[in-house]
């Protein structure tokens, strides 16, 4: 099953970038040989000028048999990842590549797409374990819910402390996961069929938002967006939110290998297949300062009925944040995976904005037009909600003043 994945997924992912450079042709026909293809014969026979054709030739080795149970897999995987744009058949002495331009998925995408279909079991657990509302076990409907948000890379766990601290103080309390490499639209669509479902479960139930970092982008996406449903949300309060982007999301490889190393220390079931659906990202880009989806964004109105918090850091954390990624991934890594790591870590910090910053986001990048309360704490981006050498987050007070302010 490797030798079929490894061998299409270049080409899934190659395809989607190269296809465009090569509208004028709709078909490519490979012959078989009992049954069986070469990658590389397939890859050989696109169109004159195919982009990254001596990259792709170098890793797409082997052979498929499309009439093995593998191969068919494999096959079934290629056709669910690439949509309408692309179709792999097979006839009785051929294989034939079809495609349409207009409807190719992006890169990313199709990959993820591709390798969830190879171990549907897999995909499966991780969204179990990882997305989507976990609610309590007992939901008061009398009571209002914090539904807590978490950011780039990173998994409900970020939120233990913090909802912990939440639930002692008598709130209820539920998480929403969603995976990162996902764009932020797509993300912010399942959130709000999310809310919405839970909305028709539990009709009277009052709900508020938490969020932290790029959890604050994916909830406005829906609440400002015309999906919305209106009285369904009557507080977003936004920890350390990148409203205005972040020099990281260049860098997010970084937090991506430091999330997987932590899954796979943590979580049992843990498997390949989650590093690739997490860390080939369509957010990342999104979250760059000027991106065309932040203007986009930002140049919605704020949602009438919904009461607005930012909560941001003014304390400069990376170098303790950076510490942690470097000693529990440097040892799995090697001596040039922790350089790699380090380089990547100071190319970041030197590109964050000067003044105040919780050492992912500057002061200024929270900052949203239309929401007065806005409230800077001395602590760190991973300090506001999570507890902090023995110290409680330094969100939750402020939050906690919000939400008695009925």
């Amino acid at each position: 099953m490797r030798t079929y994945a490894l061998a299409l997924i270049a080409l899934v992912a190659s395809l989607v970038v190269a296809l465009p450079a090569a509208a004028a042709s709709r078909e490519v026909r490979i012959p078989l040989r009992d049954g069986r293809f070469r990658v590389a014969d397939l890859v050989a026979a696109l169109p004159d000028g195919f982009p990254m054709a001596a990259r792709i030739r170098s890793f797409a080795a082997g052979e498929i048999n499309v009439a093995g149970i593998g191969g068919s897999l494999a096959v079934r995987a290629f056709n669910a990842a690439m949509g309408d744009g692309c179709r792999l058949s097979a006839t009785a002495d051929a294989v034939v590549l079809t495609f349409e331009v207009a409807s190719l998925p992006s890169p990313k995408a199709a990959v993820r797409t591709f390798v969830a279909q190879l171990n549907p079991q897999a995909g499966e657990q991780q969204r179990q374990r990882l997305y989507g509302l976990k609610l309590p076990d007992k939901l008061d409907d009398r009571k209002p819910l914090l539904v807590l948000v978490h950011g780039l890379y990173t998994w409900n766990a970020v939120w233990g402390s913090f909802a912990a601290v939440a639930e002692k103080d008598g709130q209820q309390v539920a998480l929403y996961g969603y995976p990162s490499g996902q764009a932020i639209d797509k993300n912010a669509t399942d959130f709000g069929a999310a809310l919405e479902a839970l909305r028709r479960d539990h009709p009277t139930l009052r709900v508020h938002l938490v969020t932290h970092s790029l959890g604050g982008l994916v909830a406005r996406a829906y609440i400002e967006s015309d999906a919305y449903k209106p009285g369904l949300i009557d507080r977003l309060i936004m920890i350390a939110p990148p409203n205005q982007g972040s020099p990281w999301a260049k860098f997010s490889t970084v937090i991506a290998l430091r999330q997987q190393y932590y899954l796979r220390k943590y979580c049992p079931d843990w498997d390949w297949s989650w590093a690739v659906a997490e860390t080939l990202t369509d957010s990342s880009a999104q979250i760059e300062p000027g991106s065309p989806f932040l203007r986009a964004l930002n140049a919605r109105p704020r949602r009438d009925g919904v009461r607005y918090t930012i909560i941001a850091g003014t304390k400069n954390e990376i170098a303790e944040m950076a510490g942690g990624t470097l000693s529990g991934v440097a040892g799995k890594l090697g001596r040039f995976g922790a350089k790699y790591l380090q380089d990547k870590i100071a190319a970041a910090e030197t590109s964050l904005e000067a003044g105040a910053t919780d050492g992912v986001v500057s002061l200024d990048s929270t900052r949203l037009a239309g929401v007065p309360d806005y409230v800077p704490l001395p602590a760190g981006h991973n300090a506001l909600v999570m507890r902090w050498n023995g110290a409680d987050p330094a969100a939750w007070p402020t939050i906690k003043d919000r939400l008695a302010k009925n």
